[in-house]
């Protein structure tokens, strides 16, 4: 969007204002953890990544999100890439939300993955979100996850 501005003296300009419209970021890092079936946990402020050690398919952990407003979300997760990472499943709010997606990586790139977890309906309020290990790709040399963000772009009431 650009604009011209000016001042008493006849001065002009112009201006351009961009605005984020990727929709709500919500990170990792600031979400509460709300359950785990063991590992560790840990935030790299580096990377901007949340760190799970899952030891084998099956290990979950599950955090506590605020959608802003209620609503009709594309929802996506931004997720780190490793050689140790994992194959991971998400769900949201118990259902299971998109397909399946693989954090390897030759070498570590932090938020390098995108996934997209579907069309969801939210209440304004607390949600929640797990992610569970469901494999490994035969190239990774562990279960560990990395993830970033999670991304709410308002959607049309009717999307699926």
């Amino acid at each position: 969007f650009t604009f011209m501005v000016g001042d008493v003296a006849m001065n002009r300009t112009s201006r351009t204002l961009t605005f984020n419209t990727i929709g709500h970021v919500l990170h990792f890092r600031d979400m509460d953890v709300v359950g785990s079936n063991g590992g560790d946990l840990k935030y790299f402020s580096s990377l901007d990544t949340r760190f799970y050690r899952g030891k084998k398919p099956g290990d979950w952990v599950e955090f506590a999100f605020t959608a802003p407003a209620a609503g009709t979300y594309a929802t996506k997760l931004v997720y780190t890439k490793f050689n140790s990472y994992a194959i991971a499943r998400a769900s949201l709010d118990g259902n299971p939300s998109g397909e399946p997606f693989d954090l390897y990586g030759k070498e570590l790139a932090g938020g390098a993955g995108t996934v997209e977890l579907g069309i969801h309906k939210l209440t304004a309020g607390t949600h929640r979100l797990r992610v569970e290990v469901t494999g490994k790709n035969p190239a990774s040399t562990a279960h560990l996850l990395g993830i970033c963000r999670l991304i709410l772009k308002p959607a049309a009431p009717n999307a699926r």
